[in-house]
């Protein structure tokens, strides 16, 4: 998935240390990142964490754009 390697690389993070962090192999990550498998929803949720939200654990949901959720944060603010 796009949205992970791009933050892997504006974060100057491995996908091997970033797969330490959260339990998993680096090249099960990388399958990942690649958009090759999805990961549970557990770990998508531990993918949100550790990226402080950067990558939102909806991403991997089919359609996802990220507009969706900027506009449910905007409804909620109203």
């Amino acid at each position: 998935m796009a949205k992970l390697s791009q933050y892997l690389t504006d974060n100057r993070t491995t996908q091997r240390d970033f797969a330490a962090r959260l339990g998993t192999s680096a090249s099960y990550l990388s399958e990942i990142a690649g958009g090759r498998k999805t990961p549970s929803l557990e770990l998508a949720f531990a993918i949100e964490r550790l990226t402080a939200g950067a990558v939102p654990a909806a991403s991997w949901l089919a359609g996802f754009n990220g507009a969706d959720v900027a506009q449910e944060d905007e409804k909620g603010a109203a």
